[in-house]
């Protein structure tokens, strides 16, 4: 069976109510998922078909509540049932069990760990600050938890990466004869990776906290090109992104900044970069009507700081800078980031 998220499948026949239910009820659909993740699930079914007694005593969870589970990830297309048996679908098998070059577990695991501020964001609304709960988790956190979490949120970034987005990325642009790269915020280098991969002739930078290098460096042994991606230590706000770049790329940080300081990243930017070098904006982009997609509109209220952004707006701060033909892109087969905005320096 292949994997549906059609309206039917998921809910039922629409009735009158229909569209509110399906509403209210997402955030349970959210819920089985990181339980599933959680327990590692798929990953104990990739050893073969299984029941539920058995797969219970795989993971070491409660017999009757493991077969409700089940019957739910059934019921979301995750998993088929043959007889008394469930196994993965094609879709979980890949990104669902540990191990597999597109797992997206640690994905899950940091969106469930944003379960609290969208319980809260009635209060982020009514007054611009996060909610007392989500303060309270946060003060709480030990060194070491809070370690654990920048770990995840860097892998999950991974996991975005290796679903498609970097390949949507490198589909997306042509650098030939370009030789340096910058990716600036790139946390755990993935684009720079996938880059260097499809374009031998490039080496790549990658400037991100050093709270980032253990993790980013262990995914650039992984690809085996410790020797062309390196890990420089730096803040891109304080920090310079170089000289002689053929090729800055800044993806998935302008949401998380205000227009000024993504005004200062863009001259930044054009000022690290070799006449008729390239900036590529990847990002999350709203329409120019601001009246969706739905994921960039449900992200952009979920930041702290920043907000989504539509391509337009960034094309024009990239023009202001000075780039020229500037030019937003759509992506095609992205996991999260939807387009990019490219311009060249004079």
């Amino acid at each position: 069976m292949s994997i549906t998220f059609s309206d039917d499948y998921l809910l039922g026949k629409p009735g009158p109510a229909y569209f509110f239910q399906r509403l209210v009820w997402s955030y349970a659909i959210t819920g089985t998922l990181l339980a599933a993740v959680r327990v590692d699930l798929f990953t104990a079914l990739a050893a073969g078909p299984a029941s539920p007694a058995d797969i219970a005593a795989r993971c070491r969870t409660h017999p009757l509540n493991t077969e409700k589970l089940l019957v739910a990830c059934a019921a979301m297309g995750l998993l088929e049932k043959d007889g008394d048996l469930y196994h993965n679908t094609p879709f979980a098998d890949r990104h669902l069990v540990r191990g597999r070059p597109t797992y997206q577990g640690e994905l899950v695991e940091h969106l469930g760990r944003q379960w609290t501020r969208w319980v809260e964001i009635d209060h982020f609304v009514r007054t611009g600050e996060r909610g007392p709960q989500e303060l309270a988790e946060g003060e709480m956190m030990t060194h070491l938890e809070r370690q654990e979490d920048h770990r995840i949120w860097i892998t999950a970034m991974h996991n975005v990466a290796m679903a498609g987005q970097a390949e949507a990325l490198a589909d997306a642009l042509d650098l030939s004869g370009r030789r340096l790269l910058c990716d600036v915020g790139g946390g755990p280098g993935t684009y720079a990776l996938v880059l260097c991969q499809r374009y031998p002739q490039l080496q790549a930078v990658v400037l991100d906290l050093p709270e980032t290098e253990p993790v980013a460096q262990e995914i650039f042994r992984s690809f085996g090109l410790e020797d062309r991606v390196h890990f420089r230590v730096g803040d891109y706000l304080q920090d310079t992104y170089g000289q002689g770049n053929d090729v800055v790329l800044l993806s998935g940080v302008l949401h998380g900044e205000t227009v000024e300081d993504c005004h200062l990243m863009l001259r930044k930017a054009y000022d690290s970069l070799t006449p008729g070098g390239l900036a590529v904006v990847q990002e999350i982009l709203l329409n120019d009507e601001k009246t969706g997609p739905l994921l960039p509109a449900l992200f952009s209220l979920h930041m702290t700081y920043g907000t989504s952004y539509a391509g337009g707006e960034i094309a024009r701060w990239m023009a202001e800078v000075g780039f020229t033909d500037v030019e937003v892109r759509p992506l095609k087969g992205y996991a999260w980031l939807n387009g990019v905005v490219v311009g060249t320096k004079r």
